[in-house]
């Protein structure tokens, strides 16, 4: 019984040691003219076409280096709601494939009083598949006024193919399971 608890354990491991991979923050600095704020100048990621990739706006709190960004570098006509004129927004664009047509804007489309509120308000997307690369970044054609940018946690997930050594020890557990019950 005692190996077939160690065998368990084994096969448990050797799943969380082949799915562990860890996800890499991309911050976008709206305030640079030729950085990733720039269709020419985005970070990309090339991917196998069977990868998943996960994207998922986050703040200062969840290790990025922002939280929002102001394209005006001031707030305007706020309301009670704290929704402005001008003021925070949660906006990034991307293209996949390198192909700059397929560029897509990520934003609700409005502005906020503060930089915590636009990133609460940030618009999810869902995660992408069958593509060779995507690039990030901020659409802005004035810099100057800019402050902040956007962080986000892309996580590239490999297609869950087996690898042979976790079949190995999954086909050892099904046999010793098979040798223990055949012995009773």
């Amino acid at each position: 019984m005692k190996s077939l608890r160690t065998l368990g354990i084994a096969c448990a491991l050797t799943f969380a040691a082949s799915a562990a991979h860890a996800a890499v923050i991309v911050d976008l600095n709206s305030t640079t003219t030729n950085g990733p704020n720039d269709i020419n100048n985005g970070v990309t990621f090339n991917t196998a076409l069977t990868d998943i990739i996960d994207v998922t706006q986050i703040g200062i709190l969840d290790g990025g280096a922002y939280d929002a960004w102001n394209a005006w570098g001031r707030n305007e006509n706020c309301n009670n709601d704290g929704i402005c004129t001008k003021g925070w927004i949660n906006n990034w664009s991307y293209f996949i494939n390198g192909d700059t047509s397929t560029a897509t804007l990520v934003s609700d489309g409005v502005r906020y009083a503060t930089a915590a509120a636009a990133l609460a308000n940030a618009v999810p997307v869902a995660p992408f598949t069958g593509i060779s690369s995507i690039t990030f970044f901020i659409s802005d054609s004035y810099y100057k006024d800019n402050v902040g940018g956007i962080s986000l946690s892309v996580d590239v997930m490999p297609a869950k193919v087996p690898e042979p050594a976790t079949l190995a020890l999954l086909g050892a557990g099904l046999l010793g399971f098979g040798l223990r019950r055949r012995k009773n």
